[in-house]
């Protein structure tokens, strides 16, 4: 028995397909040479609309996506996990170098869009990905 091979709309209006982030959907702030530990990505996703307003947050993948985190911007500093997948805990034990260093990295001037820093670009990466649910600086104080 063969399997039913899906049409590009068929697909992409599958549920598989609409709970998963698309490429298109995520801009990667970190760049390698940023020099975060742990094979560390920080990137920002725009939220379809069949997904819903979202709370304004990022995500941390570490060791190339094996722990990935999901941060609200909303007091940033503090770098509550909001939520993980993988059943990974809701805690930075083992890995606060790379929390330490995201916190510093924030502030640090964009290796990509040269004058601002890491948190102004993810901000604006955020609000460029989300224009019905948009968020200002002081939303992350």
């Amino acid at each position: 028995m063969s399997e039913k091979i899906l049409t590009f709309e068929e697909y992409t209006m599958n549920d598989d397909f609409l709970s998963k982030h698309r490429v298109d959907e995520m801009a990667t702030i970190s760049r390698p040479t940023d020099n975060i530990p742990r094979k560390t990505k920080v990137i920002v996703y725009g939220e379809n609309d069949e997904q819903g307003t979202k709370t304004p947050h990022f995500h941390v993948q570490i060791n190339n996506g094996d722990i990935e985190l999901e941060i609200k911007f909303e007091h940033i500093r503090n770098m509550d996990i909001w939520r993980t997948k993988n059943n990974y805990p809701k805690s930075w034990n083992g890995i606060t170098d790379v929390r330490d260093r995201i916190i510093e990295w924030l502030d640090e001037v964009s290796k990509k869009n040269f004058g601002i820093s890491n948190l102004k670009r993810m901000i604006m990466a955020w609000n460029d990905g989300n224009p019905a649910n948009e968020i200002d600086e002081q939303f992350t104080e």
